[in-house]
């Protein structure tokens, strides 16, 4: 477990368990571009066609991060970005497009 105190409004505390995160298009919704990117202890997950926050979580409790695009939507997404801190999972990123889209 990792203890953070970045809920809510910096006043509360999480415990989030450490491990793999896996999330799909029913979290994100389909045709989505996505960002990977550190923001402070955090690693979050972000819509960038609407800045909305899809998740985030401490990066030390992230070992592996995977994210699945929806079958048949077109231009699904996922940009791993650097600019707020360079971060290793030791499992890795996985990026699935789905099938029959167009995915980069």
């Amino acid at each position: 477990m990792v203890l953070s105190y970045h809920g809510g409004d910096g006043n509360d505390v999480t415990l989030t368990a450490v491990g793999d995160v896996s999330l799909d298009s029913t979290t994100f919704g389909s045709g989505a571009a996505l960002k990977l990117v550190q923001s402070g202890l955090n690693l979050d997950l972000i819509n960038t066609a609407t800045s909305a926050t899809i998740d985030s979580r401490p990066v030390a409790a992230v070992t592996s991060y995977t994210v699945t695009g929806a079958d048949g939507a077109s231009n699904d997404s996922l940009t791993v970005d650097f600019s707020g801190g360079y971060f290793v999972l030791s499992g890795g990123i996985t990026f699935n497009g789905g099938t029959g889209a167009t995915t980069s």
